[in-house]
């Protein structure tokens, strides 16, 4: 191992992933970095307001079309209030410095773009299969290595897992919803589920319903099989 110390500003962040449908995020700036911000913003189901004086052709649409409130001016105090999320890519460090200071008296987790120590969390390189998110990180010590790390993954996780998953989550609704006595008794279906192969059937061609897996699942569970540790 080499003899090297990390340095303080870079720490391996606490994985989460947070359901962000509704939750009031405030984007500073209006540039290509902030546009991306909104772009995933929304593509979660956040309600963005952005403050910037001047903004990206991308981000006054989102605005003129009711997606984001722009608020068409620089950055003032006060504007993190009820925000629970707020990403800083106005470039200016004074700014910066203030936004943090801000959104740390609000209670507000707070990305400064590009300066670590303003950073309560960074946003990780994701591949998204439907309900599959694979998040890479790499503690925001090279955004490139994580792009590409997220890149080879590509071919790994195809489009395949996309109806994959839908069907799993509908056979495990309805696993949940008819076998009502215990986890125990529910355990051998999901597990039987995961033995299937669908996914690999379904990129085959082959249409599987609900019902039909269903049905599958708990057939191959009555069997028996060695559980999954």
């Amino acid at each position: 191992m080499p003899d090297t110390q990390t340095p303080a500003d870079y720490r391996a962040g606490y994985p989460i992933f947070l359901d962000m449908k509704d939750r009031p995020v405030v984007v500073i700036g209006g540039g290509a970095v902030a546009t991306r911000k909104v772009d995933t913003l929304l593509e979660y189901g956040a309600s963005v307001t952005v403050v910037a004086p001047q903004v990206t052709p991308s981000v006054a649409a989102h605005a003129e079309a009711g997606d984001i409130v722009w608020k068409r001016r620089a950055y003032e105090t006060g504007d993190l209030k009820g925000a629970s999320i707020g990403f800083c890519a106005c470039g200016d460090p004074a700014t910066d410095a203030r936004v943090f200071e801000e959104a740390h008296a609000a209670g507000c987790l707070m990305n400064v773009v590009d300066v670590p120590q303003c950073c309560d969390f960074v946003v990780p390189s994701i591949l998204r299969r439907g309900l599959l998110s694979i998040a890479v990180s790499t503690s925001g010590a090279s955004c490139t290595e994580s792009k590409l790390i997220r890149r080879s993954l590509e071919d790994q996780f195809d489009d395949s897992w996309e109806a994959y998953l839908d069907l799993m989550a509908a056979v495990r609704t309805m696993v949940k919803d008819r076998v009502t006595t215990s986890h125990v008794d529910r355990r051998p279906i999901f597990e039987a589920c995961v033995r299937a192969n669908w996914r690999e059937r379904l990129a085959a061609g082959e249409q599987i319903s609900a019902e039909d897996a269903y049905a599958e699942a708990v057939a191959a569970a009555k069997k028996g099989a060695p559980q999954i540790d």
